[in-house]
């Protein structure tokens, strides 16, 4: 009887019509992860990123775009350690890292990064500015420019405050974001933060007017309804912008204004305790019958901080509570639609800007 015939085992050989796998270059997997990025999935642009710099820790576009990621993940520490890379790797060239460092750092560390944000995007506005101009790749040089005259101008308001120099250096730093990008409503907003500070009410109101309404009568007509697109991309501003700027308008007293910019952040977002704070403010200080017209907002408030203790501060808390205590008890049938309603009636108000959208 003869031997079995031994199988001859292929190494390294791959069955015919299966194609081997493709191991992507550095740029190919960062492209990849920006892929991923624009479609919100984060941990697979999180390993597409470490991969990248697991072939290159020194790529500082691999640095930026995780860092990037871990600030949206709000790991800011890892982010700032990224960043702080970055910056050692390449400090003479891209201002988006100096932008993004400067904004985890404080006082005079994130002025630095501001001021070289600043140095660099002028050499860029004035090499290209034509093609700058014309990007439509996110904001353009100047909008970045003047934004960054406005971190400068708020960090000598507040973290760099007590510097002898503050006052002139806020002044100046105001005078060149309106300058850089007179569209920019946040240069006019931190212009209006200023003259309070300086006691100029009447001053703030009209850099405040100017302000909203260069994005205010859009993002309203939008959520009407009456103009095509969605409200949030017609709005250049942040939410934090946007609170800031009814805290300045109810400041400055514009009533009204105030009330139209909460009223779509609420909409927005009906989650944030201070939106409804606010929104109790304006109307608790505008005194007469608008006065109890706050105890719903108030009540929101507190629901709002009892559901998310994180967004609990002490002295809101008390200043709701006083302001409830001076309204006194609500009216019995009031009581009633309060416990009924609930969030119904903002739930309705949503209701109708979507109805409204839908006939427009």
């Amino acid at each position: 009887m003869g031997k079995t015939k031994a199988k001859t085992q292929h190494r390294g050989r791959r069955r015919p019509g299966v194609a081997a796998p493709v191991r992507m270059t550095l740029e190919q997997t960062l492209e990849a992860a920006q892929s991923e990025l624009e479609q919100f999935h984060l941990e697979e642009a999180r390993q597409l990123l470490s991969r990248a710099l697991d072939m290159d820790p020194d790529c500082v576009r691999a640095l930026e775009m995780s860092a990037g990621l871990l600030l949206d993940l709000d790991e800011m520490e890892s982010a700032r350690t990224l960043l702080q890379r970055a910056v050692q790797l390449e400090p003479l060239t891209g201002p988006t890292k100096f932008l993004s460092l400067a904004q985890l750092l404080q006082g005079r560390e994130a002025a630095d990064c501001y001021e070289k944000a600043v140095e660099l995007l002028t050499a860029e506005a004035e090499a290209a500015p034509v093609a700058a101009a014309a990007s439509g790749d996110g904001p353009s040089p100047a909008r970045r420019l003047s934004c960054a005259f406005c971190a400068l101008a708020e960090l000598h308001m507040t973290d760099l405050c007590d510097e002898p120099d503050a006052e002139t250096r806020c002044r100046d730093f105001v005078s060149r974001a309106v300058s850089a990008d007179p569209s920019n409503p946040e240069a006019h907003q931190t212009e209006a933060g200023l003259l309070l500070v300086t006691g100029d009410t009447d001053g703030a109101r009209a850099a405040l007017r100017r302000s909203t309404d260069l994005w205010l009568p859009a993002f309203q007509a939008a959520r009407a309804g009456a103009a095509a697109g969605d409200p949030l991309e017609v709005c250049p501003l942040s939410y934090d912008l946007r609170l800031a700027a009814a805290r300045s308008l109810i400041e400055v007293k514009d009533w009204e204004t105030a009330e139209q910019v909460l009223d779509g952040l609420a909409e927005e977002d009906d989650q944030v305790v201070d939106t409804w704070y606010l929104l109790a403010l304006a109307a608790f200080e505008q005194g007469g019958e608008a006065r109890a017209g706050a105890r719903p907002y108030l009540e929101r408030a507190r629901q709002a901080a009892e559901q998310q203790p994180e967004q609990q501060d002490t002295e809101m808390t008390e200043h709701v509570r006083q302001m409830l205590e001076e309204l006194g008890p609500a009216p019995e049938g009031e009581q009633e639609d309060e416990d009924e309603g609930g969030e119904d009636e903002w739930t309705d108000d949503e209701e109708d800007v979507e109805m409204d959208a839908a006939n427009g």
